[in-house]
């Protein structure tokens, strides 16, 4: 079986023995050499085809990964978009729509966190996109410990830490900030943005 390499005689070699020391090292390499041999075309088509035929394969989230990745090249939000009406069972859906998320609120600003709730009504992380709503609605102000910068809110609660080496004040939902000697812009989660 290991001499010719093929998942049908990696098959043959289980079902006639099926009591050797070897068969769990043949079931694996079945599975690997299965999977290879009906993906080898590295197209969704074949991986789709794999998941349908081989539904319980230890490859099949491997296969999900690989559909994932031919379906968004460019990581638009259109594409990701198309990926998870396609694919709604792809356990790459959650990570599309935080990347839908993220690329259109990538200002944080509250009108396009309320613009991107109208256009995808059907996002899922309703509360954490309301928390953001409210975090982009909060005002934030410069503070200093300790010799570094971050934000407090209006009630004196730090919302960012106190890890930069100088900061300045948010506009237009960012802020810029500087670490190590770089320098970048924040959002009012405190996620580097550019």
């Amino acid at each position: 079986a290991v001499g010719t390499d093929t998942y049908e005689g990696y098959g043959d070699f289980i079902n006639k023995y099926r009591g050797a020391l070897q068969i769990k090292e043949a079931k694996e390499r079945y599975e690997s050499v299965l999977y290879r041999t009906l993906t080898k075309n590295n197209t969704i088509e074949s991986y789709e085809s794999f998941i349908i035929k081989y539904p319980q394969s230890p490859y099949r989230e491997e296969a999900e990964n690989a559909i994932y990745a031919l379906s968004v090249p460019d990581g638009t939000i259109e594409q990701y978009h198309d990926f998870i009406k396609k694919y709604s069972g792809n356990h790459n859906v959650e990570i599309s729509w935080r990347n839908i998320y993220a690329l259109y609120t990538i200002d944080f600003k509250p009108k396009s966190i309320t613009e991107f709730r109208s256009r995808f009504p059907d996002y899922p992380y309703i509360e954490a996109l309301i928390q953001d709503l409210e975090l982009s609605l909060t005002d934030m102000y410069r503070v200093r410990q300790n010799g570094r910068w971050g934000y407090m809110d209006t009630e004196g609660k730090i919302r960012i830490p106190c890890v930069y080496e100088w900061n300045e004040d948010f506009s237009e939902g960012l802020a810029a900030t500087g670490l190590n000697g770089k320098a970048g812009f924040l959002n009012k989660a405190g996620v580097p943005v550019i």
